[in-house]
């Protein structure tokens, strides 16, 4: 026969098991952890290492707006880039892009196929109207079949352009694992696991193109879309580029947009914001005016969280082969000529 506990011994027993449940392992796995906020002396040191280490900024490839960036957008920045339908939004960043050609740069392009995208950077690197590459391409052009395959395992090779045929066989494969596999998931999959898994490291440029495309939960409307791909890309310390297509509210394709052509997404979560515009597409112009401005292109930085805030507003020429012409280097060249015949 089991002995009568007195009353002072059953309470001590319940404050043992009290004591006991309260420490359990699954309660202790429910515990959040913590993480340590940094110091000003922390940010501080972090702001010295980033004055005196201009390799991680990527640039342009446009001086002035380069300038007035210090150089270009950093890791964990987002530049946002808005214009009205067709009027070289995508032109911009392929320029970009050819000239930053060792920089591990993840292109998402739910709204083009891989190979238009491909094409037009191409078209850019070799210097050849889009239209001539695809045709010398079609041909069996041995000279530019070679040069297509020498840009794309050269200089190329850290591009990755990811269509949205690529992305849904890769929320598949999330799917098929028991992972989360909304697009916001998948991006950052692709950014943080799978960059890791094959460059060894995180990218230096997430491009997303452009921001309608992107769908999932509770992504009802532009800014929320802008939004998520800025948490994505801050996320993974890259630099985010989000392409927006301007609509409601916004000046006509052949006129410059200001800050508020992104009232509808955008202007309120960039670092900077560049928008761009087709001048021979304003209304009003004669014949003659319209073929004048036919091969020029327009580029304003209307945000700038960068030291004095500094704008920008260029009107560049482009090429057959969609090439922008910066106007600054057209003059230094005419300058530094002379002096070296």
């Amino acid at each position: 026969m089991s002995a009568r506990l007195s009353a002072e011994e059953a309470q001590a027993r319940v404050q043992r098991v009290r004591a006991d449940s309260s420490t359990s392992p699954l309660e202790s796995a429910r515990t959040p952890v913590t993480p340590n906020l940094p110091t000003c002396g922390e940010i501080a040191e972090r702001l010295i290492t980033d004055a005196t280490d201009t390799s991680n900024r990527w640039s342009l490839g446009v001086h002035e707006i380069d300038e007035a960036m210090d150089g270009g957008i950093k890791p964990r920045e987002m530049l946002v880039v808005a214009g009205k339908a067709h009027t070289g939004k995508t032109v911009l960043l392929v320029n970009a892009v050819a000239k930053n050609p060792n920089t591990i740069v993840m292109w998402m392009s739910p709204d083009e196929p891989d190979l238009m995208v491909l094409s037009k950077i191409l078209s850019v690197r070799l210097n050849l109207n889009p239209r001539d590459v695809y045709e010398r391409a079609r041909r069996g052009d041995d000279q530019i079949l070679a040069a297509i395959r020498h840009q794309s395992e050269t200089e190329l090779r850290n591009l990755r352009i990811i269509d949205r045929a690529t992305i849904a066989r890769y929320q598949s494969a999330l799917r098929l694992c028991g992972a989360d596999s909304d697009m916001v998931s998948a991006v950052d999959h692709m950014l943080g696991t799978w960059s890791g898994e094959n460059y060894g490291r995180k990218p230096d440029v997430f491009v997303w193109d452009f921001a309608s495309q992107l769908h999932g939960p509770d992504l009802g409307d532009d800014p929320s879309k802008i939004a998520a791909l800025k948490h994505v890309g801050m996320k993974n310390d890259a630099a985010t580029i989000v392409v927006h297509q301007a609509s409601r509210g916004a000046a006509s394709r052949g006129s410059a947009l200001g800050i508020e052509s992104g009232r509808y997404g955008g202007e309120d979560l960039a670092h900077f914001m560049i928008t761009v515009w087709r001048p021979h597409e304003e209304p009003g112009l004669d014949h003659e005016e319209r073929e004048q401005l036919e091969s020029t292109f327009g580029v304003a930085l209307v945000k700038n969280k960068r030291f004095d805030g500094r704008k920008v507003n260029l009107t560049m020429e482009i090429t057959e082969a969609g090439t922008l012409v910066d106007p600054w280097q057209e003059l230094w060249t005419q300058q530094v000529l002379p002096d070296d015949e």
